[in-house]
């Protein structure tokens, strides 16, 4: 890893270990710490559907910037899956909000901003391709963080179901952003 790569690694993974995920500007409930230090999103509706509506959007943008910016064809390839796949599970999250009556933040989360401010500042060419890889392999391990902290412990069926049912997707994309890095990174 180039140093550029370890330091922007390091920073959206502090800021993912240290500060809450929250909805717009709504503060959330704090995050609980695990029995190893980290910390991590509780299971509860509150918490879960702003965050995963954050990592959601991020998902998105910052694939959508990569289909405009990007020159490699895998990485265009890889953004385009990630577009489709996470607008797909956007809508299936906003399904299930409205039948839980909770309303989902319209704007990311300051953490997922700030990664896609860092996303749209860098220049075009190989250095973009890399901070693109990067944030889809942090950005995944955080969702597939939530999801199985979901999936296995909210009190909510449905909510427990979907996070289940969508947990194996953002793992198969966890482990595509990491192959990218192969054809990023050479």
């Amino acid at each position: 890893m180039h140093v550029f790569q370890k330091t922007l690694f390091a920073a959206v993974l502090s800021c993912c270990l240290a500060a809450p995920v929250m909805a717009a500007d709504e503060p959330a409930e704090p995050m609980k710490p695990s029995a190893v230090g980290k910390v991590v999103m509780s299971a509860a509706n509150d918490e879960f559907f702003p965050a995963a509506a954050s990592a959601g959007m991020l998902e998105i943008e910052t694939s959508k910037l990569a289909l405009a910016t990007s020159q490699n064809a895998q990485v265009k390839a890889f953004a385009k899956k990630m577009v489709e796949d996470h607008t797909k599970a956007d809508e299936e999250l906003k399904a299930l909000a409205a039948t839980k009556k909770i309303t989902l933040p319209t704007a990311m989360s300051k953490h997922h901003q700030t990664m896609f401010d860092h996303l749209k500042d860098e220049k075009p060419g190989e250095e973009f391709d890399k901070a693109y890889q990067n944030i889809q392999v942090v950005a995944h391990k955080e969702a597939v963080t939530l999801f199985s902290k979901v999936s296995t412990d909210s009190k909510d069926a449905e909510v427990k179901a979907w996070a289940g049912k969508t947990l194996p997707t953002l793992q198969h994309h966890g482990a595509m952003a990491k192959d990218l890095d192969k054809k990023v990174n050479p």
